[in-house]
């Protein structure tokens, strides 16, 4: 009797140390893209656009993502002809405490003589463990320009895109 007590207790522990040692999953990665949306489409000058980066699957234990969008536009200069303007915009959120589809809001200045170009830039800094990656565009139908994941590393990992506006 004894000595089946003491294969039941031996059993009983070695089953709660497996219970208890249930795997976590560590790894680190950026999300993928469906591909932007823009709001209107088309715009003319005056108008305020927001474009959004659509996530198809949000990224994994990412700790920081800092966004760039860079519209750049032609601009009827005042001697004739045009120049062209880019502005930057940027900001970084906690991912894993917001994890949701980076926007820009802007006014379309008036005097834009050709469309609206806008690009983008998402860099993501894992807290797991990464891996290297790069598998190109994931533009899915009813969302607009290319937006895909160009790299990652262990450390971080890094997302490109640009999107053309007509203007009316």
């Amino acid at each position: 009797m004894k000595k089946y007590i003491i294969i039941c207790v031996v059993i009983s522990s070695v089953a709660s140390f497996f219970a208890a040692c249930e795997k976590t999953d560590t790894t680190s990665y950026m999300p993928t893209w469906k591909g932007f949306n823009v709001t209107p489409r088309p715009a003319v000058p005056g108008d305020s656009v927001t474009i959004t980066a659509c996530q198809d699957q949000i990224g994994h234990l990412i700790y920081k993502a800092i966004y760039n969008w860079t519209v750049t536009y032609h601009l009827r200069a005042s001697m004739g002809g045009d120049s062209v303007v880019s502005e930057t915009f940027s900001n970084w959120v906690v991912y894993d405490n917001d994890p949701v589809d980076p926007s820009i809001r802007f006014l379309v200045p008036t005097g834009v003589t050709q469309n609206l170009t806008v690009s983008f830039q998402g860099r993501y800094m894992y807290s797991g463990q990464g891996y290297s990656a790069s598998d190109g565009s994931n533009i899915q139908t009813g969302f607009d320009g290319m937006l895909r994941r160009s790299q990652s590393s262990a450390l971080e990992g890094f997302s490109t895109g640009s999107v053309t506006i007509p203007i009316q």
